[in-house]
C-alpha cells in the first residue's frame, strides 16, 4: 500500500486570531507547532509568517528567520513555505522567501480569483476582536482580487525552479487546473507535479463531493493520473 502523506498547515493567512486561541503567532509558537505536527505524523508542514506583536500575516523574511532554523534544529519534517503570503501583498514580497530560504517545497497559486472571508463579519462583535487590524482586514477581502496573472505565474515558475524548490500547484477552481496544464505544456512545470486541491474558499470551488470528484477527473484528464501526487484541503 502506498504511504499516505500528511501536510499540516499551521495557520495560513486568512485564519483570524478572533477565530481561535490556538493560532500560532510568535516564532517560538510556529516552531513548537511544526515539531508537534511532525511528532503526530505529519510528513510536511506548511508555514506562513505572522507579525509576532499582533498576529497579522507578513512576508517579512526576518520573521521567517526567527522560526525556520528552530524547526530544522528539532525536526527533519519537510517545510513548505507559502508564496501566497497574504492578501494584498506584492508579488515581490510573496516570492522573496524562495531565493532567501530555498525551501524543499513552495506553494504556487495557479490563478487569480476572488478570495473573501467577509461573511465572518456576521459572526463576531466589535468587542470580540483581539487586534484592531482584524475587522478592517476581513472587510477588505470583499473587494480584493488575489492576483496570479500568467506573467507572474511564469516568473514564479522560473524562480522556484532556479532555487531548487518543488512547486506545490494550488488549484482553487477548475480553471486553475487548465492553467497548470498549460504551464506543463509550455515546459515551465516539470512532471510529476505535487498538486493541491483547495476547496471551500469563497470565490473558488466548493467542497461538495461532486466538486471534488470533478476536480480529480479534470486533473486526470489534463495532467494524467500518473503525473501528479495529490493533496486535498477543504
Amino acid at each position: 500500500m502506498e504511504k499516505l502523506i500528511i501536510t499540516c498547515a499551521l495557520g495560513g493567512a486568512v485564519t483570524m486570531p478572533v477565530q481561535t486561541p490556538y493560532l500560532p503567532i510568535t516564532p517560538q509558537q510556529m516552531a513548537d507547532e511544526a515539531v508537534r505536527a511532525a511528532e503526530a505524523g505529519a510528513a510536511s508542514v506548511h508555514v506562513h509568517a505572522r507579525n509576532p506583536e499582533n498576529g497579522k500575516p507578513t512576508a517579512d523574511v526576518d520573521v521567517y528567520r526567527q522560526f525556520l532554523p528552530k524547526i530544522r534544529e528539532r525536526s527533519d519534517v519537510i517545510v513548505n513555505i507559502t508564496t501566497g503570503g497574504g492578501l494584498g501583498l506584492s508579488l515581490e514580497d510573496r516570492i522573496k522567501v524562495v531565493p532567501t530560504f530555498k525551501p524543499e517545497i513552495a506553494t504556487f497559486n495557479m490563478g487569480s480569483m476572488n478570495f473573501s472571508i467577509h461573511p465572518l463579519l456576521k459572526r463576531y462583535k466589535d468587542e470580540d476582536y483581539k487586534y484592531d487590524w482584524e475587522k478592517p482586514f476581513i472587510e477588505k477581502t470583499k473587494d480584493i482580487i488575489f492576483p496570479n496573472t500568467f506573467l507572474s505565474l511564469e516568473y514564479f515558475c522560473k524562480t522556484i525552479k532556479e532555487h531548487g524548490s518543488k512547486p506545490e500547484c494550488e488549484c482553487y477552481d477548475m480553471g486553475h487546473l487548465y492553467n497548470t496544464s498549460f504551464l506543463i505544456r509550455e515546459g515551465l512545470i516539470e512532471l510529476p507535479i505535487w498538486l493541491q486541491l483547495v476547496t471551500g474558499v469563497l470565490g473558488g470551488i466548493g467542497s461538495h463531493p461532486e466538486d471534488i470528484l470533478n476536480m480529480i477527473r479534470t486533473a486526470d484528464r489534463l495532467i494524467g493520473p500518473g503525473n501528479y501526487k495529490g493533496e486535498f484541503r477543504p
